[in-house]
């Protein structure tokens, strides 16, 4: 029961920032896309899903290591 708890308050704190990061970035990329148009047909969907992945990887992890690193404070 509490490592449910744990775990739900943990990701409330990740995905708030993560959200926020993503409608920043969308904003961003359209930005982005528009300026680009203007010089040519550039394709950057490889380097925004490259992108994507990695920070998804790092941010999974560190959201993993900061769950079980709570779930071993509270045993204690």
């Amino acid at each position: 029961m509490m490592n449910k708890a744990l775990f739900t308050q943990i990701l409330c704190y990740f995905l708030i920032p993560l959200a926020l990061a993503i409608v920043h970035s969308l904003v961003g990329l359209k930005v982005v896309y528009t300026m680009l148009s203007e010089f040519g047909n550039i394709n950057v969907l490889s380097s925004i899903i490259a992108t994507a992945a990695f920070i998804i990887v790092i941010y999974g992890a560190y959201f993993i290591l900061t769950y079980v690193g709570s779930k071993n404070i509270v045993k204690k």
